[in-house]
C-alpha cells in the first residue's frame, strides 16, 4: 500500500530531522516574566528541554553561522538542552508557541532530574547535568 503525501510528508520529514530535534509534545511550558521566551519539557521524562525567543536581536554568542540546511528555514529562535551535552540552536519550520504557558517568576526556577531553567527579568537561563546551557534574552542568545 502506497503512503498517502501527507503521511509520505510527515515520514519524510522524520526521517530527515535531526535527532535532538524532535521535541513533539513537551507537557511542562514555562515561560519568561514577559512571555517572549517560551519554553516546554517533560515531566514523565528526563529528556530535556526547548525554548524559543520571539522578539529578539539575532545575536548567538559564542557567533554561530546559519548552517546551509537552513538558508530558506527560520534560524537562531530555538533553542535546545538535552540532560547532557551542549545546546544548540536549530532551524526550524513551526513554532512551539503555547497560548496555556505560565510565567515562571523572576528568580524562580523549573527544575527537572538533569535540567534546571531559572528566570531572570526578561530572560530564562537553563543547564544541563554537564553544566552546559544558554541564556536568552532579546539582545543576546548567549551559549555556555
Amino acid at each position: 500500500m502506497k503512503p498517502t503525501a501527507p503521511l509520505a510528508a510527515i515520514l519524510l520529514s522524520i526521517t530527515l530531522a535531526p535527532a535532538h530535534a524532535l521535541v513533539i509534545h513537551p507537557d511542562i511550558w514555562f515561560s519568561s516574566d514577559n512571555g517572549n521566551i517560551q519554553c516546554g519539557g517533560y515531566s514523565q521524562y528526563s529528556s530535556g528541554v526547548v525554548c524559543e525567543i520571539y522578539q529578539r536581536t539575532d545575536n548567538i554568542q559564542p557567533r554561530t553561522a546559519r548552517p546551509e540546511a537552513c538558508q530558506k528555514r527560520d534560524w537562531g529562535y530555538r533553542f535546545a538542552l538535552d540532560d547532557y551535552g551542549e545546546a544548540r540552536a536549530f532551524c526550524v519550520d513551526d513554532t512551539l508557541h503555547s497560548l496555556g504557558t505560565t510565567p515562571l517568576a523572576n528568580g524562580k526556577t523549573q527544575r527537572r532530574k538533569n535540567w534546571r531553567c531559572t528566570a531572570q527579568a526578561h530572560s530564562i537561563t537553563c543547564q544541563n547535568a554537564d553544566h552546559h546551557g544558554f541564556t536568552l534574552t532579546s539582545i543576546q542568545q548567549r551559549f555556555f
